[in-house]
């Protein structure tokens, strides 16, 4: 979906979401919904270098959302971010 898109693309890239054809610049909430459920474990570097620059390197006493409440709201706005109609 383009508002998908939108909400996902970095804001260096500009996005026209239909019906408006006016673009605009993107969003980049991805690492705004993973920082919470992050927490202090360490990937391998393959793995690490896949993950947005914000999440590369988190520092050891990160830890996840307290809140069981806020982190399932991160994962379902996760998976309606990947349905599509």
């Amino acid at each position: 979906m383009p508002a998908h898109r939108a909400l996902l693309s970095s804001d260096s890239v500009r996005i026209a979401v239909p019906p408006s054809a006016a673009g605009a610049p993107g969003m980049d909430i991805l690492p705004y919904l993973l920082l919470p459920l992050a927490g202090p474990e360490e990937f391998d570097l393959e793995d690490q270098e896949l993950l947005p620059a914000v999440l590369q390197f988190l520092p050891p006493a990160k830890t996840r959302e307290p809140d069981p409440v806020l982190r399932l709201t991160h994962v379902e706005t996760l998976l309606l971010l990947c349905t599509t109609r």
